[in-house]
């Protein structure tokens, strides 16, 4: 496997920008933590009528749009899409949000 720096900025046809991790748009540029709580989008659903409350707004249940039905009809995940390659580099790019987010190395 080619290293990144050797992969001139292309994996797979595709060019690969330098992203910021999700913990970067949290975090102060030492590093810490600027937000007092982090919902996970799996777990909004659940968490959206406490925040309301916690906020002390009206709740009212949050629209879904372009909601995928595709396990129904049997397609592939988009994880069938993915060599070990690109998994691989997926997860050193972004294994601070991993580890901060508790995703393990397999959800890639």
């Amino acid at each position: 496997m080619k290293s990144e720096k050797d992969r001139g900025n292309v994996i797979r046809g595709m060019t690969w920008l330098p992203y910021r991790t999700q913990y970067g748009f949290m975090a102060d540029e030492h590093g810490r933590q600027l937000v007092t709580e982090i919902i996970k989008l799996e777990n909004i659903a659940a968490a959206w009528p406490k925040l309301c409350a916690k906020l002390q707004i009206p709740f009212k249940p949050l629209p879904q749009f372009n909601v995928s039905r595709r396990s129904a009809r049997g397609r592939a995940s988009a994880m069938d899409y993915r060599d070990k390659e690109c998994r691989e580099f997926v997860y050193s790019h972004f294994r601070d949000d991993f580890e901060r987010f508790g995703y393990s190395k397999d959800s890639v």
